[in-house]
């Protein structure tokens, strides 16, 4: 798996970042519009939505390598393999569909294709076992990068990512050759996962959860 040049590529924009502050000037310019959707704190909140942002686009090595770990375990790494290795050619070999911004910014874009697509494998993996390969919901840090890349950007990111789940469909008989899952599936790999939860600075501006869910899809 390539999670390693990902994480070199990840380090390689935080250094610009900090060096240029670019996705920092672009959150401050874009406050007011995001105020509209976004919870955020009245003092520092670029700087809030910056450190979310590296927060984000982090996680994606760390579960590309955790279910790679994970379903190998349980028997279902035929059916997920295609969809890591497309996860991970978000980073290191980015589609047509991607703008061409440097920097975090760009990264932020192909770290919401990333995610979108492990989302889509884990409910994929909980319509076969009640059970996640990744016991992390994060539809609703999903939202908040959909607001914070665009509507436009997002609403076609979003059709790639349905598109290529739609190979789901066909490959999933490879579940069904799966061993039977153990009742408790790595609790101790499950511990050291990341929680976006821990930074509550940025949230959703909605009234409920059925709406945010709705959003995402």
């Amino acid at each position: 798996m390539g999670t390693d040049s990902i994480r070199k590529i990840i380090a390689a924009a935080r250094l610009q970042e900090q060096q240029s502050g670019d996705l920092r000037q672009f959150f401050s310019r874009h406050l007011p519009k995001l105020r509209e959707r976004l919870l955020l704190p009245e003092e520092n909140a670029a700087l809030h939505l910056v450190s979310f942002v590296e927060q984000y686009i982090e996680y994606v090595p760390v579960f590309i390598d955790s279910v790679t770990s994970i379903s190998r375990e349980l028997g279902v790494y035929p059916y997920v393999s295609p969809f890591l290795h497309m996860a991970e050619d978000y980073f290191l070999a980015p589609p047509d569909e991607l703008e061409q911004e440097v920097g975090l910014r760009g990264l932020l874009d192909a770290a919401f294709l990333a995610q979108r697509l492990i989302e889509e494998v884990n409910d994929c993996h909980i319509r076969h076992y009640r059970a996640p390969l990744l016991p992390v919901d994060m539809t609703r840090a999903n939202v908040i990068v959909h607001h914070l890349i665009g509507d436009q950007l997002a609403n076609r990111l979003d059709g790639l990512v349905e598109h290529t789940a739609q190979r789901l469909v066909d490959r999933e008989h490879l579940f069904e050759q799966g061993r039977e899952l153990p009742e408790q599936m790595a609790p101790d790999r499950w511990q050291d996962l990341p929680c976006l939860s821990r930074n509550a600075e940025v949230d959703l501006r909605l009234a409920s959860p059925a709406h945010f869910r709705s959003q995402s899809s």
